[in-house]
């Protein structure tokens, strides 16, 4: 299953309200975008799990994966709408 599939895969069952799952298979599809070097995918299921974490009162390990896409080059602007959520969800963590 590519990254694409596996992130889609992931909201479903998110979606479902099965949490725990969910974060797991959003979790391998940031591992599997960075396989497939699928930039939109990475940064669409990084902001997502880095959301997600948030809401679930886990800033720091939320950091790690919002930071992440904040880094992403957004010349090409590809990802330039996650790279935006991305740094306003960790203004939220940092209170800025």
């Amino acid at each position: 299953m590519t990254a694409r599939d596996t992130f889609h895969k992931g909201l479903l069952v998110l979606d479902r309200k099965s949490i725990e799952r969910g974060e797991e298979l959003v979790q391998a599809s940031i591992a599997l975008a960075e396989e497939e070097s699928d930039k939109a995918t990475f940064a669409a299921a990084s902001c997502c799990l880095g959301e997600l974490l948030l809401q679930l009162g886990k800033q720091e390990e939320a950091t790690v994966f919002l930071q992440d896409v904040v880094s992403m080059d957004s010349q090409d602007g590809l990802c330039s709408y996650e790279i935006a959520k991305a740094g306003e969800l960790s203004d939220q963590i940092t209170g800025t």
